[in-house]
């Protein structure tokens, strides 16, 4: 099957519906990757994008952002490079409130069951 690198906008729209017309495209490709046509790879530098421009801009809080890019990342037509670091990136972010690429360095550091050296929490 063909991969499609995706790009944070077009996740951006899914979640927003900003503009109408370009989430209605966005809905149709992610359909057409469903199906199977293809894949649509996400990497964990376009989900931080997403998380930046959603709270930045948008001004969604860190939960609601958890919870769309969340139920996003289940779509069959998606190929989530580090999943299991990304599902647990977005739920540290919004249980403990902190940045996503903080989020994701400790979702990393779990799942290979080694410490985070910051001066964040002072363990530098």
């Amino acid at each position: 099957m063909s991969r499609v690198w995706g790009d944070a906008n077009l996740l951006i729209r899914l979640i927003t519906d900003d503009p109408p017309q370009m989430a209605a495209q966005a809905e149709a490709f992610l359909k057409r990757a469903e199906e199977g046509q293809f894949s649509v790879v996400l990497t964990p530098v376009t989900l931080a994008e997403c998380v930046w421009v959603l709270s930045s801009f948008y001004g969604f809080s860190r939960e609601v952002i958890a919870e769309g890019l969340g139920k996003l990342l289940t779509n069959t037509g998606l190929e989530v490079l580090e999943k299991t670091a990304m599902y647990q990136a977005l739920e540290i972010m919004a249980e403990k409130n902190v940045d996503f690429i903080d989020a994701y360095l400790a979702a990393q550091a779990k799942l290979h069951d080694e410490p985070v050296a910051s001066f964040d929490n002072s363990s530098v």
